[in-house]
């Protein structure tokens, strides 16, 4: 018996490395992210079980993707995906001879950042013991194809706001109908998962280096040998700046996105309230800014961006701004009220205000899509070069 605590992602690459004919994953979360580091490390003809929750609310909330399935039916032409409800257990087993049973689910915070902790089994009698365990809950659980059939039954879960719900529905429905075309398979280096660099890169064009960089209420600061090597000193974000994303990024994206949009708060010191500040590039001169200030006052609504959980879970509570009040331990603090009827405090000397929120263009596409500081910051302070 091994334990496995802060190596998680180096042991899971090894065993996936030298499996030679089944692995058998047992996690109730599984992300897209994951499923196509596994495919792009195990050979097609392996056989692949998978036993998992395909819970609504997790998928809504995206804790857990159905697209993680599709990716699965794709690469592996001897696969056996199981559902199970109220699935909390997460263990994996290779060529039935090696079993890795941890807390982390298949998700590239549990093996990255998370603090998880395990046991890597490879003795009997405790290897004979799971294995009947686990081929117990398997011939229990339901198959994935015929749940999948009928979608409408997972409406009843509770919604949220991270996923539209018609759109999740269409993907489930995708499922059934996903036929086997495998991703070339490369030869893999490095027994790291995850990028050296950042998740994501900020690229400043050179005609919009003169514009000041956009306020952000909690920026981020890179450690001292990430500055010698010739990155920013800090998040520091402008209009106009190309947004490149790693594949290993928990929100599926893959375009190159442009910053053209940033509404940001700053604490106005002599008239004690959060200054607004909007601006947007001119569709017609990427020099040419359109922007205007206004104060927050009482009755405002904005938004605050939550990290949940220590997965990549986000949420972006509308807020109604109420006033200041002074904490005798924390000074001056602005109060607002969630819809929810949960009342927040901000401790304006600390720096802390709502959210920066940024609006991002693909260079390919006319859509838009709204992302807060936090969501870019946590795969900076996440995905840092590791130490060697």
């Amino acid at each position: 018996m091994e334990i496995i605590s802060d190596n998680h992602s180096e042991k899971f690459s090894d065993l996936l490395e030298s499996t030679q004919d089944s692995v058998i994953l047992v996690s109730p979360f599984i992300k897209q992210n994951m499923a196509n580091y596994i495919s792009r490390k195990l050979a097609h003809d392996i056989e692949l079980i998978i036993l998992t929750t395909f819970d609504f609310s997790s998928m809504l909330q995206k804790a857990s993707d159905p697209e993680a399935i599709t990716i699965f039916k794709e690469n592996f032409s001897n696969l056996d995906i199981k559902v199970k409800e109220h699935l909390h257990a997460k263990v994996y087993i290779f060529d039935r001879e090696k079993i890795l049973i941890t807390s982390a689910n298949l998700t590239f915070s549990g093996f990255n950042s998370n603090t998880e902790y395990g046991v890597l089994i490879n003795e009997e009698p405790h290897l004979g013991l799971i294995l009947t365990d686990i081929e117990r809950l398997l011939s229990d659980a339901q198959n994935l194809e015929e749940m999948a059939k009928s979608p409408s039954l997972l409406r009843k879960q509770k919604g949220y706001p991270n996923r539209d719900e018609d759109d999740l529905l269409k993907i489930i429905d995708s499922v059934k109908i996903t036929a086997f075309n495998p991703m070339e398979r490369s030869i893999q280096t490095d027994s790291k998962f995850g990028n050296e660099e950042p998740a994501i890169d900020v690229h400043h064009p050179e005609n919009i280096e003169t514009l000041q960089p956009i306020h952000v209420a909690r920026p981020y600061k890179f450690r001292k040998n990430m500055v010698s090597k010739g990155r920013l000193g800090g998040v520091e974000y402008r209009l106009g700046d190309i947004i490149q994303f790693h594949e290993e990024n928990d929100f599926g994206l893959i375009e190159d996105y442009k910053i053209i949009a940033a509404k940001s708060y700053k604490f106005d010191k002599q008239q004690k309230t959060y200054k607004i500040s909007e601006v947007r590039l001119d569709e017609d001169s990427i020099s040419t800014i359109d922007s205007r200030e206004s104060l927050l006052r009482p009755g405002d609504i904005f938004y605050e961006c939550w990290h949940a959980n220590r997965r990549t879970e986000w949420a972006t509570p509308p807020a109604t701004f109420k006033g200041f009040i002074v904490n005798p331990n924390d000074g001056l603090q602005a109060v607002a009220n969630f819809r929810s009827g949960m009342t927040h405090f901000m401790t304006v000397n600390k720096g802390h205000g709502p959210s920066t929120n940024f609006t991002l263009q693909p260079i390919n596409d006319d859509d838009e899509l709204t992302m807060f500081e936090e969501q870019l910051n946590y795969y900076y302070k996440c995905h840092q070069p590791r130490k060697n």
